[in-house]
């Protein structure tokens, strides 16, 4: 499996105007784990998107964020990235007037033929006759 992990830290008195912005390089195949990390002590000032593009991959909702304190966030995926486009931001802000933190995000990519191995090849054609048969 490849699994990344990236620590996204962030200066006090970041504003959501001006956040940091961390390339997270990832490898073509499907996203199918997320967990991201709020480490004890950001109290909710601390504030997370995942950008893939212009698109915004995580929360779905576009005007809400990620805030958290000691604890995760984690959920299964599905999220093709194919050859060339493979690059995700965080965008993260924080609030605090007197510490930085830091938020750790996690990213979990596999193939999709090793996620769905009947997608393969002579598999997957048989696959797609077998569908398509059924509405002859």
């Amino acid at each position: 499996m490849t699994f990344f992990s990236f620590t996204v830290t962030v200066p006090k008195n970041t504003p959501k105007s001006a956040p940091v912005e961390q390339e997270l390089p990832l490898t073509p195949g499907i996203v199918h784990r997320v967990r991201i990390r709020f480490p004890p002590g950001s109290k909710g000032k601390l504030h997370l998107k995942i950008m893939h593009g212009a698109h915004q991959f995580a929360p779905t909702n576009r005007e809400a964020d990620f805030i958290g304190n000691d604890e995760w966030i984690e959920w299964k995926e599905w999220y093709e990235l194919v050859e060339h486009d493979t690059l995700m931001r965080a965008v993260a802000w924080n609030e605090s007037t007197a510490y930085a933190h830091s938020v750790i995000v996690q990213l979990a990519v596999l193939p999709a033929e090793i996620l769905n191995p009947m997608l393969t090849g002579a598999k997957r054609q048989r696959f797609w006759q077998r569908l398509i048969g059924q509405w002859r």
